[in-house]
């Protein structure tokens, strides 16, 4: 931005930009939190783009560039006096998926992501943006998707009620159509935005299923025998024919009987049950993701199916297996 550019009119915002106070160059990553600053406004003025971010952007199907991910616009209020801070916070896909369609520890992810923030600045010592001394109290809004042409960024909801466009001269917002054709200079492409929105968001189900490859893999990896991968799906199968509906729906709809799971979970081996065993492994996965019973349950249940259909193909009756190979045990000549 050149030195008359300081006194040009603001776009949509009533007013005129001033030389900001603040001074930050470079990417704004919050490493703690793995999350990105991208855009810093107060009082309708950008103190800050982040104009290191391009590797968090990738071509969609249309050719724009968009973010592997999603924004949470955060507000800052001072609680006397001054103005409000608002910073508009990208989180990469994997974490989106979890906040926004699991809500998986969403409010708790929020609150960390926000004293994330405020440890940043601190620890930085920059200033220009919070007022020493000052109590804010914090809102947030999400999520946004957010693309870029050429220095200037739009970020929208999925509902289109809400947009925001943001350049060195300062942002828009209210008035979402208006954004849209500013932004993308037609109604055509307005358009394909409307469309990519109800096209690209996962269901419930997919992102479960995404959830259980991941924590599969890592269980899997822990299992290196079939008789241990037994052991491992009779102590899940007691577990789960003491669960919900679906716990018990999945218990009946295998080939393992109840003779064989019914006191897995009290002769267990340290192959299965041990600290770095995929007992311990799956439970403590499960523990990060967080989120309700219900849906824990589903990815267990969705984790487990993974594994038996792996070792015991759904042609293979486990009662068929020749189990005195599988635990080496002689044959009597």
């Amino acid at each position: 931005m050149g030195f008359f550019d300081l006194f040009k009119k603001k776009k949509n915002t009533g007013g005129t930009a001033s030389m900001p106070s603040f001074s930050y160059s470079g990417g704004m990553r919050l490493n703690e939190a793995e999350v990105d600053v991208m855009f810093i406004i107060k009082g309708n003025i950008p103190l800050y783009i982040n104009d290191q971010s391009s590797h968090l952007f990738s071509l969609d199907k249309d050719g724009d560039r968009k973010l592997n991910g999603r924004v949470v616009h955060y507000i800052f209020k001072p609680q006397r006096g001054g103005d409000k801070i608002e910073m508009f916070v990208a989180f990469d896909e994997d974490d989106s998926y979890t906040m926004f369609t699991l809500r998986a520890n969403l409010e708790d992810r929020l609150n960390y992501v926000t004293q994330a923030i405020f440890s940043f600045f601190e620890s930085n010592r920059l200033t220009g943006v919070f007022e020493p001394g000052v109590p804010y109290a914090t809102q947030y809004q999400y999520t946004f998707k957010l693309y870029q042409k050429n220095d200037r960024y739009f970020m929208i909801n999925n509902s289109r009620s809400q947009a925001f466009l943001v350049d060195s001269f300062g942002i828009s917002r209210d008035d979402t159509d208006s954004i849209i054709t500013e932004f993308w200079e037609g109604d055509s492409e307005a358009e394909t935005i409307d469309e990519s929105n109800a096209v690209d968001q996962p269901s419930v189900d997919q992102v479960l299923d995404e959830v259980a490859d991941l924590i599969h893999n890592l269980v899997s990896s822990k299992i290196e025998t079939k008789e241990v991968a037994y052991q491992f799906i009779l102590e899940e199968l007691e577990a789960a024919s003491q669960g919900n509906q679906e716990a018990q729906e999945f218990v009946a709809r295998n080939k393992f009987t109840a003779d064989e799971y019914e006191g897995a979970l009290q002769n267990s081996m340290p192959e299965v049950d041990g600290p770095d065993g995929p007992q311990q492994i799956l439970l403590t996965l499960l523990m990060q993701i967080g989120g309700s019973p219900e849906m824990i349950a589903s990815i267990r249940i969705k984790v487990v199916q993974k594994i038996i259909n792996y070792w015991f193909s759904d042609e293979e009756n486990p009662g068929d297996v020749e189990w005195d190979e599988v635990f080496n045990v002689p044959k009597v000549r």
